[in-house]
């Protein structure tokens, strides 16, 4: 039997102070205002989402039709000053980097970018150099490539003269600082040989600023369309004989697959091969990419057809193999 828990009643509910008697015929919740008409938002219907439209590859994949792949940038850090950061002796010189900087030209050349390799550059001279990338007409490219080898330290990348953070370089191609790149796929990889086991954050953001685009004032989400992929490497897993092992994975990968599996999926690949391969990694400390993405849709390198400036002579083609050049 339940207790009586009206006033006067022989048994008390202990869940309820001895002066409180509930009154049945009296609601004490207040009243929740219905809100205001204007501020009903009409949610989309089922119909509206044209869910049939999902099964139409080409509306998911990046347009790669245009007259030029695009730029490849290769950022090449290989001598540094790093006695102010106490850091062992016998480091100043990034082991396995002349391998690693001509696997990853050859392999962005075999793609058709236009490739330029930039090795030991200052901080000031990166962002410089990234601005003027950013201020070229990009409306005839498919994309954009930014590739980063240098050491890592404290959670920053380092140039050859002091450490800063990856969102210097990020955040010259954001859609209202690179207006032409809108709508296209931006790639960054960037290969980190860690001198003290840290990794650096992207510094992807999620604002929208209000900019001029098309003579129209619009808000454009600035972030969409990256892909960053990290790799971290400790010091024991590169040599001058072969560079770095994620660096052949990476190129090894993207021939084989570049034209027939999604950029994503390539990298996921990767991962799952760094994962189980830990008994021929000297260090045995493996560290599969850290990959971040904004993609709207998916990128399939498709071999493009030869670009007419293909006989022209060496000295007038639109790459330099392996020398550091200037953007012009």
């Amino acid at each position: 039997m339940s207790e009586d828990i009206t006033e006067g009643g022989q048994g008390k509910n202990p869940r309820l102070p001895a002066d409180i008697v509930p009154n049945p015929d009296h609601d004490d919740e207040p009243e929740v205002p219905a809100p205001p008409d204007e501020d009903v938002v009409d949610l989309p219907q089922r119909d509206e989402f044209n869910i049939d439209d999902w099964d139409d590859d080409e509306k998911h994949r990046y347009n790669m039709s245009h007259p030029n792949r695009g730029m490849a940038v290769i950022i090449d850090e290989q001598n540094f000053v790093l006695e102010k950061y106490n850091v062992r002796e016998g480091l100043n010189t990034r082991r396995g980097a002349d391998i690693d900087a001509q696997q990853l030209f050859e392999i962005m050349e075999y793609f058709g970018f236009t490739t330029f390799l930039y090795r030991d550059l200052r901080f000031l001279e990166i962002v410089n150099m990234l601005k003027e990338v950013a201020k070229k007409d990009h409306r005839h490219s498919d994309m954009l490539v930014v590739i980063v080898c240098t050491y890592t330290l404290n959670g920053k990348l380092l140039a050859i003269d002091r450490d800063f953070d990856l969102s210097c370089i990020t955040d010259q191609f954001t859609g209202d600082r690179c207006l032409s790149m809108y709508g296209k796929p931006r790639v960054f990889v960037v290969h980190q040989v860690t001198l003290d086991g840290s990794t650096v954050s992207t510094g992807v953001q999620e604002d929208s600023p209000i900019v001029d685009y098309e003579n129209h004032s619009v808000r454009l989400p600035v972030w969409s369309d990256f892909f960053i992929s990290q790799a971290v490497v400790d010091l024991v897993d590169v040599n001058d004989t072969d560079g770095s092992y994620y660096i052949t994975l990476l190129c090894d990968a993207l021939k084989r697959w570049g034209c027939l599996l999604s950029l994503h999926s390539i990298f996921t690949r990767i991962n799952n091969r760094i994962s189980s391969m830990p008994a021929k990694i000297p260090s045995r400390n493996l560290k599969v990419q850290n990959l971040t993405s904004s993609l709207t849709k998916e990128i399939y390198l498709i071999m493009k057809e030869p670009h007419e400036d293909e006989d022209k002579e060496d000295d007038e083609k639109s790459t330099v193999y392996y020398k550091t050049k200037s953007i012009s």
